[in-house]
């Protein structure tokens, strides 16, 4: 939020992007292209394009630096791949970083799967906004197998203290009916029942 005077106090405006935790750093970073004209189009002279080229090589370097982060880029590269694949929407793809987030402060990731992790973070995130995924569908398009997935999700749930609605059969009830070739008027009835 930003404001100067008392007036731009009352109308407070948002400036720039909101702030995304799928984004590693939330997207509060700041990046120098590399460019060869300005903003009005006119060429840099070559002395200020290598001050540029020297000044974006030290942004990118200084940009990641800890492991926690290299860490969190590659789970949240993850967390996106699963997502395209499963169609997951992102509201729930930010509660999965979140989850993640929390997992490596914790110093839960030690001694564990990247993408494992990344995996886990994201079901428990569909579990707790109740979309309807399967531990056998993430284990399907996951480089990861079924068995730790489900070790890393009970480990965020016990350390995490997530607490997990339980599942409502219902909801998955259109997804059998549809792979088991069931029509529609049967499917409701399902439902109803």
């Amino acid at each position: 939020w930003r404001s100067f005077t008392p007036e731009e106090r009352v109308n407070r405006k948002r400036n720039g992007p909101p702030i995304s935790y799928i984004i590693h750093d939330k997207g509060l970073s700041t990046s120098i292209m590399l460019e060869s004209r300005d903003a009005s189009g006119k060429a840099i002279p070559l002395e200020n394009r290598r001050r540029i080229f020297r000044l974006r090589l030290w942004q990118l370097r200084s940009r990641v630096k800890p492991y926690g982060e290299r860490s969190l880029i590659q789970a949240i590269s993850e967390m996106g791949r699963l997502s395209s694949w499963l169609g997951i929407p992102r509201h729930v793809v930010e509660t999965a970083a979140v989850i993640y987030r929390k997992a490596l402060k914790s110093s839960l990731l030690r001694g564990r799967s990247i993408k494992a992790l990344a995996a886990a973070s994201l079901y428990a995130a569909c579990r707790l906004t109740e979309t309807p995924r399967t531990l056998r569908e993430f284990a399907g398009v996951s480089a990861v197998r079924r068995k730790s997935i489900t070790r890393c999700y009970r480990l965020l749930v016990e350390n995490l203290d997530l607490k997990m609605p339980l599942e409502d059969p219902v909801r998955h009830v259109g997804k059998i009916a549809s792979r088991a070739g069931i029509s529609e008027s049967c499917r409701q009835i399902a439902i109803d029942m």
